[in-house]
């Protein structure tokens, strides 16, 4: 029950956790009490005075004809057409008795009135009739409230003794109990009414006010007649009980093509397997990007890459990138895959990965707007919620290794494993582009192809908002750092890159003055940098090409760190001290390849960077070693492992190893 300050008058009585209380004043929202025993006066905000209240520890002992009138002003504020049929009736036939009586001179209504109910009596035929004295009350409720009908509707739920017969006390404590047991320790019923029971006899040794035991059962009653609200906000609180019970509201409903992208994660429900290393991969996680107005998939990316701004960067790069590609690697794809353009708002959750400087700034440059969820909310961006859930049912759920039923012991996902990487990838583009695009979507009433052609048809044959070329998309969707140029160049994380701008730099700009510059993670041989005398985007080269050539961020840090626990001192590591380490770290994956041995997930990021974001496609481990320099012997490279046979030259086949497997399992 909500009470409003014009309910708490200065002198009501009430029970604040079992003490006796007054209220002396009332203002600004704001309610003093004074308790009987203690001096010090207690002061609760309208919000908190609510709260105890609902929670039970707060008691106020409310007169029935009080409750009786609050019952009837809420009626009078609902139409009459929404009460049972039976109320209505029951209205119109008190009606039709006030009617009459409030038709009769006011002079004569004493004298007159028991003829005028038995005339009416008669054309209702009415057998048992009211007396004079009920149908002058039902007058007065009526002229009280303006004459209206619904006042007449009778408070039968309200009649009986509804009110409570506990002490005021003994309730309060029973709600404590209640919570205390239930809610908290979890601990059966029957302990919340013995804890009860030890109270009041404790209340009864220090109190010359004896209450009497509360029965069993009025403490089951109690528990299972409070409502769900109450009992979610003593489990977990007020604010969880409103967001478990709030009104789910729709965001902001696209209009067009390309003005609201959705983007999320999730881990698919599915272990890959290495045909050519006979080993396990893994759950793979798919970052996709959805258009909110037509439902089409923009772009996505699948690796084992954990979600971070690598892979919403390759998701993002995946979405603004045309997709010729799919006629090439997928010839078996009949229909088009014809996405493009730039969205107006980008609509993420409030994860680490999308609130970083890094996606903030790569949207900046695009011209498009940030568009976070609210906390806790992600019903705001709902579709691609919902379109996660289409993928796991209508797609991962038909493939041999899906996890749908790990949880039953008998059922081994790993024993079905049979689909490589690449395999599910062109798997992945079929189901999307020749299943998922073409199908009649419930939202649309029509398949999301149909949609993107119809719209942009309106928008003139092209997608509004044209998305910038390869090498401006590389540039804008970089790492963002900021660095000061020194007469070595522009240092970062152990790495160093140089360009004669530098100097021009160095000598036009004030000491100090920091550069923006943007780090490809999947390519350190050059980074992009703004020139703030040109006022354009300039390239700077490695100064160790022979490092940084095929060397991904994520296999660089690895490797500094394998450095860092050989060197003497943490912070001087050289570029011979690093070469080393990725000399030794490509030794360690490559006697992995040979002895089939179980990999963990920080190995197979290492030897699976996904190089190629547009295809999401895996780098294989001997394409990795034969693409880097001399800096094994050939006495200290270890044998490479010889490849089998492939069955099928169209098959999309996986290569980075896992976990080890029984070789005795069947292909795709």
């Amino acid at each position: 029950m909500n009470h409003d300050l014009a309910f708490i008058k200065p002198g009501l009585s009430l029970y604040l956790d079992a003490e006796p209380m007054t209220v002396r004043s009332v203002g600004e929202g704001r309610v003093l009490m004074r308790s009987g025993t203690f001096l010090t006066p207690r002061t609760l905000t309208l919000e908190r005075f609510n709260e105890l209240h609902v929670l039970g520890r707060l008691v106020i002992p409310v007169e029935r004809e009080a409750m009786a009138a609050a019952e009837r002003a809420r009626l009078i504020s609902i139409a009459f057409a929404a009460f049972t049929p039976r109320q209505q009736s029951r209205a119109r036939k008190l009606y039709e008795y006030v009617r009459a009586y409030d038709a009769l001179p006011s002079g004569s209504r004493s004298r007159d009135a028991l003829q005028a109910i038995m005339v009416v009596a008669d054309r209702q035929d009415d057998r048992a009739p009211p007396g004079e004295r009920s149908v002058r009350r039902w007058h007065a409720i009526w002229l009280k409230h303006g004459r209206s009908l619904p006042a007449l509707i009778p408070l039968i739920e309200r009649r009986g003794g509804r009110r409570s017969q506990l002490h005021p006390i003994a309730q309060s404590l029973m709600m404590a109990a209640i919570h205390e047991f239930l809610v908290v320790g979890n601990a059966p019923i029957v302990a919340a009414y013995r804890a009860l029971n030890a109270a009041i006899e404790r209340h009864n040794e220090q109190q010359a006010e004896q209450i009497p035991e509360v029965n069993r059962m009025t403490v089951y009653r109690t528990y299972w007649t409070l409502s769900r609200f109450t009992r979610v906000a003593m489990e977990k609180g007020r604010q969880a009980a409103r967001r478990t019970f709030a009104t789910v509201t729709r965001g902001m409903r696209p209009t067009r093509l390309n003005e609201i992208w959705e983007v999320d994660h999730t881990l698919l429900d599915i272990i890959l397997y290495d045909e050519r290393l006979n080993l396990l991969l893994g759950r793979p996680w798919i970052t996709a990007i959805i258009d909110g107005y037509t439902r089409i998939v923009m772009g996505f990316y699948i690796g084992f890459e954990p979600p971070s701004y690598l892979s919403v960067m390759l998701a993002l790069r995946h979405a603004l990138s045309p997709k010729d590609y799919v006629r090439d690697l997928y010839p078996g794809i009949h229909f088009s895959y014809n996405t493009g353009g730039r969205c107006e708002r980008f609509r993420t959750d409030r994860g680490r990965e999308f609130t970083g400087e890094s996606l903030l700034d790569a949207l900046r440059l695009l011209f498009i707007d940030h568009d976070p969820c609210p906390a806790e909310q992600p019903w705001y961006k709902g579709r691609i919620e919902r379109w996660f859930s289409t993928v796991k049912t209508r797609f991962v759920q038909t493939l041999p290794g899906n996890t749908v039923r790990a949880r039953d012991r008998a059922h081994d996902p790993s024993k079905y494993a049979c689909i490589g990487y690449k395999s599910f990838i062109g798997f992945f583009h079929q189901w999307l582009i020749d299943d998922y695009h073409q199908s009649l979507h419930a939202g649309l009433n029509m398949s999301p192809a149909m949609a993107w052609n119809l719209a942009l048809a309106r928008e003139g044959g092209m997608p509004p908002r044209p998305a910038p070329t390869a090498g401006e998309l590389e540039c804008l969707t970089g790492i963002a750092i900021e660095c000061t140029p020194q007469r070595y160049g522009i240092k970062w994380k152990h790495l160093t890159w140089q360009t004669p701008r530098f100097a021009a730099i160095r000598s036009a700009q004030p000491k100090g003055t920091k550069i923006k510059v943007k780090v490809d993670p999947l390519d350190l041989v050059t980074v992009r940098f703004f020139d703030p005398l040109t006022e354009t985007w300039q390239v700077a080269k490695s100064t160790d090409p022979d490092y940084t050539r095929d060397l991904t961020l994520y296999q660089h840090r690895l490797i500094v760190e394998l450095a860092r626990r050989e060197a003497r001192d943490q912070e001087a590591i050289t570029v011979k001290e690093l070469l080393y380490s990725r000399q030794k770290m490509v030794a360690e994956v490559t006697a992995l390849n040979a002895k089939r041995i179980k990999d963990s997930k920080t190995m197979l990021r290492y030897c699976n960077p996904a190089s190629d974001g547009m295809a999401g496609l895996i780098v294989d481990i001997a394409d990795k070693m034969e693409s880097l320099p001399g800096w094994l012997s050939d006495g200290d490279r270890p044998a490479a492992a010889a490849e089998p046979a492939r069955s099928d030259p169209k098959t999309w086949e996986t290569r980075a190893p896992m976990i080890a497997v029984d070789p005795s399992r069947s292909a795709l």
